[in-house]
């Protein structure tokens, strides 16, 4: 109880000290007795605005492409970025696209356990669209069903366009599919090492890059108009 009385007799003495300053005086005695309540407040309310501007008004992530093909500079993966940004996302305000460079295959067992569950857990919240892989990392992705074969993003650029189909489809990539009893041979990739895209980008042309589709994308339209992105004329 006496702790009490304390605190009330020091919170009317605070009171009738200020009651008898004016404006400047009462201003120069908060930030004497309390300035670190105020600086810890307005760091408070810049963290909470911060996180509201992340969460709130950042464009949502809808496009994935995860590169696996080769060492990617920053400025290549954010040019590329950009790139899908404008032509594949188009005007739309509240979403965007995301390369991720992703790791070559390694002959580090424990690590690979762990790149695989992680990139298991992304296909399976639906998280990945495109890979970009060299011929190792494709043969193996395309054994282990992460790469869904290429059949119906090719049928719609051949109803649309036959020209560029047939253009494509010379540099199309069959390996096996499956790990069961039918294990048979499909469309697992398309290179697009010398394409006016990564021409554009200054990729080396000796460089084997393969196209490949996410096992889990349901985004048929935007993969068809990124590949279609990879082998038209580019400007």
């Amino acid at each position: 109880m006496e702790k009490n009385y304390r605190s009330k007799d020091r919170a009317l003495t605070e009171r009738e000290k200020l009651k008898n300053m004016n404006f400047g005086e009462k201003l120069s005695y908060l930030w004497e007795y309390y300035r670190y309540y105020i600086i810890g407040g307005l760091i408070a309310v810049a963290v909470i605005l911060s996180l509201f501007n992340t969460c709130v008004s950042r464009p949502n992530i809808s496009f994935t492409l995860i590169w696996s093909a080769s060492h990617i500079d920053t400025d290549k993966i954010e040019a590329l970025t950009e790139i899908l940004d404008k032509y594949i996302i188009g005007d739309s305000a509240d979403e965007s696209a995301e390369v991720s460079f992703s790791y070559m295959i390694t002959d580090d067992t424990v690590f690979m356990t762990h790149y695989f569950s992680r990139l298991v857990a992304m296909l399976s919240a639906n998280a990945i669209d495109v890979f970009i892989l060299n011929t190792e990392t494709m043969q193996i992705y395309s054994e282990s069903e992460y790469i869904a074969p290429l059949d119906n993003v090719l049928s719609e650029i051949n109803a649309s366009s036959p020209q560029l189909y047939d253009k494509i489809m010379q540099e199309a990539e069959f390996t096996m599919f499956g790990l069961n009893e039918f294990k048979r041979s499909e469309l697992a990739g398309i290179r697009i090492t010398d394409t006016p895209l990564l021409n554009e980008l200054g990729f080396d042309a000796k460089t084997d890059i393969y196209f490949c589709m996410a096992v889990s994308s349901r985004q048929i339209v935007r993969v068809t108009e990124t590949l279609k992105l990879f082998f038209e004329e580019f400007n």
